[in-house]
């Protein structure tokens, strides 16, 4: 059985203006790179017949040093090759990858299975290029353009009135243009995954078969890329989160980059179980939404900001007062209480009181100037949210990202909260909450100005 049509695509440094993509990944070093090394023997004076004995020798000293491979555990083998065959295509992609990397008896078969992924590849490119109409994309993209720009500038000059009718407006039709947008985008995706997956898949082939008698499958490139309108090489380099090189603001890409940022740290936000509770979370997801739908990059939960606000709700809740100053030495300003928990990169805060629901709580702070601008702050990357009773506490910071650390690293960061002790946990998702928080009557709901310090009452959206 021979090698699947591979798709031939061009070097995507060429398609990114000669931009290099350089990975920090060192190849590993070959099991066997003691053998190819000369050895370092003393000069012998020996005949030359015992040259090949002694050679044998030291070859057989050195072999006998070297552990032996094991062969596979058949179980694993078993589970990895029911992977590798499944439907879902990235787990497969990772159990091929795995399957190569073992000793011999995880070879047969193993081509078969990557041509049966690279087939399934291919099948999902061709679905989502019947669906996708280029054209009504990018109709649409064009409409979202234009009316992000109208509001980006209008939250320039945001007040009360009319500027902030218009905020709700752009809101409402930017909502709804990134939805049906994301849904395209979305496809979009998974062709470039796919693609990703058959030129690995073709890389793999080269190894493991001898003979090629496939022509490329140039058919199936074009639809790609027409359903993509992007370039393919292009589309293969979209970088991830934290990579050096971006697409440029005007490049075909950068829309498709967007939205794979925003999921990325969507995904990661979803993992921080620790660090919010389902209030929490659908407060922050209202938030990044909305960023998202303005163009703006999502708030991905910090727990170091998140125990700085929920200490913060609680604290009001406990001493039953509600404003940005602690009236406990050392937690003075928002400032102040990032800093204790560890983030020293940030000084934004919302407080809103004697209101449970995140939607409610996300219109008060949507309808106050003052609180929308730190909201949609474009330098803020990281949000803690804390909700205590009927208290909430928004705190925000541009320090470096923890989703882009490695475990041990993010680990090292987080000590000095995880001691015993010291770590807030959020309320349990189904917590009783009172029905204030200070002794106000329950329909005086209010936020406080960030910058005059004024006690606002308000009544939702």
């Amino acid at each position: 059985m021979g090698k699947p049509a591979t798709l031939k695509i061009p070097s995507p440094a060429k398609a990114r203006g000669g931009r290099k993509i350089e990975s920090s990944i060192a190849p590993k070093p070959a099991r066997d790179t003691m053998l190819r090394r000369p050895l370092k023997t003393s000069r012998l004076l020996l005949p030359d017949s015992f040259a090949p004995i002694f050679a044998l020798i030291a070859s057989f000293a050195f072999n006998s040093i070297l552990p032996a491979r094991a062969d596979p555990d058949p179980r694993a083998l078993a589970d990895l090759r029911a992977k590798a065959a499944a439907a879902d295509a990235p787990a497969a992609m990772a159990a091929i990858h795995s399957l190569a990397e073992m000793a011999d008896p995880a070879q047969p078969g193993l081509a078969d299975l990557t041509r049966a992924l690279m087939n399934r590849d291919a099948a999902l490119i061709d679905k989502w290029a019947a669906v996708l109409d280029p054209a009504k994309i990018k109709a649409l993209e064009t409409e979202r353009a234009a009316l992000r720009e109208k509001a980006l500038a209008n939250l320039g000059k945001l007040d009360k009135g009319e500027p902030l009718t218009l905020a709700k407006q752009y809101h409402a039709k930017l909502k709804e243009l990134t939805n049906r947008i994301n849904i395209a985008f979305g496809q979009r995706w998974q062709i470039v995954e796919a693609l990703r997956r058959r030129t690995d898949c073709a890389a793999l082939l080269d190894k493991l078969v001898e003979k090629h008698d496939e022509p490329a499958d140039k058919s199936l490139a074009a639809r790609a890329e027409r359903a993509l309108s992007i370039d393919l090489p292009a589309a293969l380099a979209i970088p991830e989160l934290g990579d050096v090189s971006e697409p440029r603001t005007d490049s075909p890409e950068y829309a498709l980059w967007h939205y794979r940022i925003c999921r990325r740290i969507e995904s990661y936000n979803k993992l921080q179980a620790d660090a919010a509770n389902k209030w929490e979370s659908t407060s922050v997801r209202l938030l990044n939404d909305y960023r998202e739908s303005l163009g703006l990059f999502p708030l991905e939960i910090d727990p170091r900001l998140s125990l700085a606000a929920r200490l913060h709700s609680k604290e009001m809740c406990d001493l039953k007062y509600f404003n940005h100053a602690s009236p406990t030495p050392g937690q003075d300003a928002p400032v102040d209480r990032m800093k204790n928990a560890g983030y020293n990169a940030g000084w934004r805060e919302n407080i809103a009181a004697n209101v449970a629901d995140p939607e409610r709580t996300f219109w008060l702070w949507f309808n106050s100037p003052g609180h929308h601008i730190a909201m949609t702050a474009p330098e803020e990357i990281a949000i803690g949210c804390g909700r205590w009773d009927n208290a909430w506490t928004h705190t925000f910071g541009h320090g470096l990202r923890l989703s882009l650390k490695s475990p041990a690293e993010r680990d090292r960061a987080l000590a000095a909260i995880n001691a015993p002790g010291v770590y807030l946990k959020p309320q349990p998702d189904d917590a009783k909450l009172p029905r204030v928080i200070t002794t106000r009557v329950e329909t005086d709901i209010f936020i406080i100005d960030p910058k005059t310090g004024e006690k606002i009452p308000l009544n939702g959206k």
